[in-house]
């Protein structure tokens, strides 16, 4: 991993890893055996110098410590996952000022809430981490459905956003910040790209915009009426992009 923190900095690369995923990272982090080190041995690539690091009863953010520090808040590292977090963990992370890339639907599949308890995305949030929502790979979504449709077809954060709202509740307005703002947050973008940002005596936008998407939410069928951020969390329409800097030049 030096290695790779001086490759990103010699070339302005940004820096981003897996970290804290399974229960098998953090026994191979802190016993220096198991499946992981079984793996590398059969390919070939284990050395007993790797025992510098490993086998010293680490946990993985801990191993990483001074690496998320030595980063900076220039050039903060993106964090994937992290579903293996206790107090000193999130605590590691905010004062490196480590972005999170969590993958609701990869940690259900994975069971990851079974075997480390819920993600505490909130209590990083509450800490100061800006979090994001990702996903992982479509290979992990047979078994995620959202909204009784499975979506297989295709990477969407916003099914990330939908799956976390329903099965665990979470606010429709911090969902859409996590998956817009704090997305462009992690991946180091200008988070006023993202924003409606409202000035001038005519209430004109005040800032130009990365584009704009709409979601057809006429499938929802209302008892009572909702705020339109709960619209597009219950309703089951895709997006569709209506405008795009990028495209248009």
């Amino acid at each position: 991993y030096r290695w790779g923190v001086e490759r990103a900095r010699a070339n302005g690369l940004p820096l981003s890893t897996h970290l804290a995923e399974t229960p098998e990272e953090r026994r191979f982090i802190a016993h220096a055996d198991g499946p992981q080190r079984t793996l590398l041995e059969q390919v070939g690539v284990w050395d007993d110098s790797i025992l510098a690091d490993v086998g010293r009863g680490l946990h993985p953010v801990e191993l990483l410590a001074g690496v998320l520090a030595s980063t900076g808040p220039q050039a903060p590292l993106l964090a994937v996952h992290v579903n293996d977090a206790d107090d000193a963990a999130i605590q590691t992370l905010a004062a490196a000022g480590t972005r999170v890339a969590y993958c609701p639907r990869a940690a259900a599949y994975f069971g990851a809430p079974a075997r480390f308890g819920p993600h505490r995305y909130r209590d990083m949030l509450s800490a100061g981490i800006c979090v994001a929502l990702g996903t992982d790979s479509i290979i992990n979504l047979w078994d995620s459905a959202v909204g009784g449709e499975a979506h297989v077809d295709r990477l969407s954060v916003l099914d990330e956003m939908r799956f976390l709202h329903l099965h665990d509740r979470t606010d429709p307005t911090l969902l859409l910040r996590m998956g817009t703002i704090n997305g462009a947050g992690a991946l180091g973008l200008d988070p006023a790209l993202f924003t409606f940002d409202v000035g001038g005596a005519e209430g004109a936008i005040g800032k130009p915009i990365a584009g704009i998407v709409a979601i057809d939410v006429g499938d929802v069928e209302l008892e009572s009426p909702l705020d339109p951020p709960e619209l597009v969390m219950v309703s089951s329409g895709r997006p569709e992009l209506l405008f795009s800097r990028m495209a248009s030049g």
